[in-house]
């Protein structure tokens, strides 16, 4: 155990019940670390808050910063999500595009003009390539995490992509106040740091290095 005192800052003092961390939770917490210390501080945070058994709301805690996490791991991890446009603006094209039908803006009973099918054509195609579905989200994530030059093949990389969904959906729930228990907790945990490190197949880090850095983020944030 390394003693971490609070002359060395607020952040240092909560560490003080992170320690010791276990071998699995140490290497997934310098592999945030190394992405951005906003996610490493997510999972730092729902560790915390899960040994903190004395506040009423401490599991449904634990389990927001988990969900934070994964949500934001898109964007930490360089998941390719690009969109040309945003969704108001293309919405408000088409509601501009639906405003000017005879048979809206004269009440006749006039049939939709072929331009009118063509503009909801090309939102629905645009929509299709700007918004991937969960599951192809989800997809991405498990390739990006992956530090394998090789795809996975389809298949296995389908079956990642629906445990990554299975394990997202359970924090979100747990989040909401659903039924969740601290073993509960712990299995979807391990399965969470299982899989991370499956995948993102990190270097060894010492403990002083990974909370040193943690801590040094934490003061140089004031």
């Amino acid at each position: 155990m390394i003693p971490v005192t609070a002359e060395r800052g607020e952040l240092g003092q909560t560490l003080q019940e992170l320690i010791p961390l276990r071998d699995s939770q140490l290497a997934l917490l310098g592999v945030l670390l190394e992405k951005d210390e906003s996610v490493a501080k997510m999972y730092a945070g729902a560790l915390m808050a899960r040994s903190f058994d004395t506040n009423p709301d401490y599991l449904s805690q634990a389990c927001h910063s988990i969900r934070e996490l994964i949500d934001n791991l898109p964007k930490y991890f360089e998941v390719p999500i690009q969109r040309t446009d945003s969704l108001t603006n293309k919405v408000n094209a088409l509601r501009a595009a639906w405003d000017r039908e005879p048979r809206v803006r004269i009440s006749s009973a006039e049939a939709l003009s072929e331009r009118f099918a063509v503009k909801v054509a090309e939102f629905f195609q645009w929509h299709e390539a700007q918004f991937p579905t969960r599951r192809e989200v989800a997809r991405n994530t498990v390739r990006e995490l992956s530090t394998s030059s090789r795809l996975l093949p389809h298949p296995i990389e389908t079956l990642r992509a629906e445990e990554w969904m299975k394990i997202r959906d359970w924090f979100i729930g747990a989040t909401h106040h659903g039924a969740c228990s601290e073993d509960e907790f712990d299995q979807w945990l391990d399965v969470f740091e299982s899989f991370m490190l499956n995948l993102s197949k990190p270097r060894p880090f010492d403990n002083a290095d990974v909370i040193d850095a943690l801590i040094r983020k934490g003061e140089s944030d004031g």
